[in-house]
């Protein structure tokens, strides 16, 4: 929430099933009212939630933003430590062209202190390095920025 405000963006909330993850209903209702240019979702062992989403689902999000040719950035902070076996599909096992940034790291459950994170960013590898290059210059050169306390 931190980046979002940073960079003069807007949040949109769009309601969540306490077992099956977001409401693809909704948020196809506010595609179509609204201009959203990407959808930020974490759908394996969502926090604070505790959901999963069915890989139907994910793949039926995944559909969604291809058909509004969206972006998703999929949080994949907690996917790990699921009880499932074998180990949750990723949004991004459904991507076919790039459109899905998977995003994790093991600081939280390992290290919180270390904020180290991985982001496989699809055909949006050049904006993120440009991004990442911007955003740690600019933590170096204004200590105080407010970049300087945004996660990996």
């Amino acid at each position: 929430m931190q980046a979002i405000k940073a960079a003069n963006l807007k949040a949109m909330e769009i309601p969540t099933h306490p077992e099956t993850g977001i409401s693809l209903e909704a948020l196809e209702l506010a595609l179509d009212q609204w201009p959203i240019k990407a959808i930020f979702v974490t759908p394996t062992c969502n926090n604070p939630m505790g959901y999963t989403m069915p890989d139907d689902k994910k793949e039926q999000l995944y559909r969604l933003a291809q058909s509004y040719d969206i972006a998703i950035i999929e949080d994949d902070i907690y996917g790990d430590i699921s009880y499932q076996f074998p180990r949750p599909k990723t949004i991004k096992s459904f991507d076919t062209d790039g459109r899905v940034l998977l995003c994790s790291s093991f600081s939280k459950t390992i290290a919180p202190g270390m904020r180290v994170g991985w982001i496989a960013p699809g055909r949006y590898r050049d904006k993120v390095t440009h991004i990442k290059y911007v955003s740690s210059s600019m933590c170096r050169c204004f200590p105080n920025s407010p970049l300087q306390n945004s996660s990996a």
